[in-house]
């Protein structure tokens, strides 16, 4: 288990820093926190990985469904933030947050995109074609991480280990969604998309 813990944190911290390489300053709010909201998920998704395929990291090849259960429990806190109900802190993390992070939930950020992206709009900064395409990818954005954070919680009911797994990969596939791709940004939508349109600062 030493050993998964390990790998783990060496291919988040690895996903954080070039992620942080890759960002660049910006003065505009909107573009600020759509820059945080994919960073955000770009580490939720890895969680989710470990957490629905982690037997592919283990010299035995076999994850208890406690385990399992504590991982879900783990995405659901940085899911939902530190001021959450739903917050539970594990008293051993089997997938290591990184240390930077403010306790602000994925969900929390993503809601106060949502309101930059309107002030921006209300200024006249983003052009109706792209406030309208802006628009519709920041809410289905969040009905994503919605249906994700659904997910985590049913998944820390599950008492069958394959529901369990069936629930986590679920998970999984919502939050590589919410993300978007490299790809098709424009036609997969997601938080990559948000990026790809938002007009650039001046």
């Amino acid at each position: 288990m030493q050993l998964r813990h390990l790998l783990i944190t060496l291919v988040l911290f690895a996903g954080v820093m070039s992620n942080l390489s890759a960002a660049q300053p910006s003065p505009s709010p909107v573009r600020r926190e759509a820059n945080e909201l994919q960073l955000m998920l770009n580490i939720a998704v890895r969680m989710a990985v470990f957490a629905a395929n982690g037997e592919l990291f283990v010299p035995m090849g076999s994850i208890s469904p406690a385990e399992r259960k504590v991982e879900a429990q783990e995405i659901l806190n940085y899911l939902t933030g530190k001021n959450s109900p739903d917050f539970v802190a594990t008293t051993r993390p089997l997938l290591p947050i990184p240390r930077q992070w403010d306790g602000m939930g994925v969900i929390e950020h993503h809601d106060r995109l949502n309101v930059e992206l309107e002030n921006a709009i209300a200024k006249g900064e983003i052009n109706q074609p792209n406030a309208r395409l802006l628009r519709a990818s920041v809410l289905e954005i969040g009905q994503l991480i919605r249906r994700a954070i659904g997910l985590a919680k049913d998944s820390l009911l599950q008492e069958n280990e394959r529901s369990l797994k069936e629930k986590l990969v679920d998970l999984k596939i919502l939050l590589i969604a919410a993300r978007g791709s490299y790809k098709d940004p424009l036609l997969e939508g997601g938080a990559r998309s948000v990026m790809e349109n938002l007009p650039p600062d001046r």
